[in-house]
């Protein structure tokens, strides 16, 4: 589950876009290199995307659209573990997801329209796994 806000400016005021995402997905870890402490991973997530947008402008109601979008995103862990039991590393993950779509609006007789295109950047994460 994840939420972000964000402001385009035009030349008289700014578009307001909230976007918000619930993403069931599964992942798949596999182990390219490992010895007694280090270990390299390649992962890979896949699922779907449920995305409400929600574009707002201070001269016209909210605007709000929902869809459904696939998901994939490749990473690449490196970790070490301590002890045999706790694995503590860093991560780079790219999501290959963007989100398209358009709000319009009738405003004193004229159709105004926002075309906008929400894509990722690289996530770096940092993981800290152990046993319970």
């Amino acid at each position: 589950m994840s939420e972000h806000n964000g402001k385009q400016t035009t030349s008289t005021s700014y578009y307001s876009i909230k976007v918000t995402e619930n993403t069931p997905y599964i992942r798949y870890d596999h182990s390219l290199y490992s010895n007694d402490n280090f270990l390299l991973e390649g992962q890979i997530a896949a699922g779907f995307n449920l995305i409400t947008v929600e574009i707002d402008h201070p001269q016209l109601s909210p605007n709000t659209s929902s869809s459904l979008g696939f998901m994939l995103e490749p990473s690449l862990f490196s970790g070490m573990e301590i002890q045999d039991e706790v694995l503590l590393g860093l991560g780079m993950s790219l999501p290959l997801d963007s989100f398209k779509g358009n709000a319009n609006w009738l405003y004193s007789g004229y159709t105004l329209n926002y075309n906008y295109e929400i894509t990722k950047s690289p996530i770096v994460f940092l993981i800290f796994r152990f046993s319970i």
